[in-house]
């Protein structure tokens, strides 16, 4: 076992979480707004693996929250942590907790990039500021960097977003600050790490465990019925997945700046949309069905890649 892992172990009272726990918790967390959760969290997932932490951590930013003033400097230390010699310091651990603070109390998020009209246009690159084009660096660093198929064109989508809303209406960085409150005084030495009640129940799901998750749901006979009845066309797990993503894996408490309500994935995932409004009522009455198997499974999950006591 990593030495790092020791330490989550002797200072977690004896319970080490999984990392692809960490990390869907992590975005969880500050999807459901709940700051001290996710520096706990965050402490954990540092301790285990600075560098993918750090990789996952812009992500989040630009999918769950919008584009942070400091994510120029959380990429750098992405950048940085490359190298063999790579340590966080102390001034950095809590630079990084303050800034998952803030990813987490705000109450605004961007508009979905999917249905976000100011990544549309081309930017006037010419005319960015030095601080503009060194968060534009970043951003474009990160993406270059990769992930799932949708982070690196969802990043520069909402990377543009704010080029636009620079260059074309007269916003500039100070203008992001409104969107975050002020972090506290945050010490590394003062907060604990993460424990199970820290992660949410919700992120134990097809992150954690593949596509098994959705399969074990979607292979039940009265799933298999009632989906088939209401979607012959459609692939029972294709459903089933809709409806964990929508109504379990993907709820975010915030407001998207520009319509001052929280995401609506009838509403807002593209024109593309598998289920629009008119599937509102439908899929309502499928989740109702399978809502409690959900929960069930997460919770079969959370017990199975939490590791109590170092006994496994």
């Amino acid at each position: 076992m990593p030495q790092q892992n020791k330490a989550i172990n002797h200072n977690a009272e004896n319970i080490i979480i999984d990392k692809r726990v960490l990390k869907s918790g992590l975005q969880k967390a500050i999807r459901q707004c709940e700051p001290e959760q996710a520096m706990r969290i965050t402490k954990s997932f540092l301790e285990v693996d600075a560098k993918d932490c750090l990789r996952r951590l812009p992500v989040i930013t630009l999918e769950d929250v919008m584009l942070h003033p400091d994510m120029d400097r959380l990429i750098d230390l992405y950048r940085q942590s490359g190298r063999k010699s790579f340590v966080l310091s102390d001034e950095d651990k809590n630079f990084v907790l303050r800034y998952v603070w803030q990813l987490a109390s705000t109450e605004w998020r961007d508009n979905f990039w999917k249905n976000n009209p100011d990544g549309s246009e081309s930017p006037d690159l010419e005319r960015l500021t030095e601080k503009q084009q060194a968060l534009s660096n970043a951003v474009d660093y990160r993406a270059s960097a990769g992930g799932l198929p949708e982070d690196p064109p969802m990043m520069r989508w909402q990377l543009r977003a704010w080029q636009n809303r620079w260059t074309h209406c007269g916003m500039d960085v100070s203008d992001l600050f409104q969107f975050f409150p002020d972090a506290p005084t945050i010490d590394w030495n003062d907060i604990g790490y993460a424990k199970t009640k820290d992660i949410p129940l919700n992120a134990y799901d097809f992150h954690v465990l593949g596509s098994t998750f959705n399969r074990l749901i979607a292979q039940k006979r009265y799933v298999k019925d009632a989906v088939s009845a209401t979607y012959p066309d459609k692939s029972v797990q294709f459903v089933v997945m809709n409806l964990v993503w929508r109504y379990w894996v993907a709820v975010n408490k915030k407001k998207q700046i520009t319509h001052g309500r929280v995401i609506d994935w009838f509403v807002d995932d593209g024109e593309k949309n598998a289920f629009p409004e008119s599937e509102r009522e439908s899929m309502d009455m499928l989740w109702k069905i399978i809502k409690d198997d959900v929960q069930s499974l997460s919770e079969w999950v959370r017990d199975k890649k939490v590791v109590r006591d170092g006994t496994r």
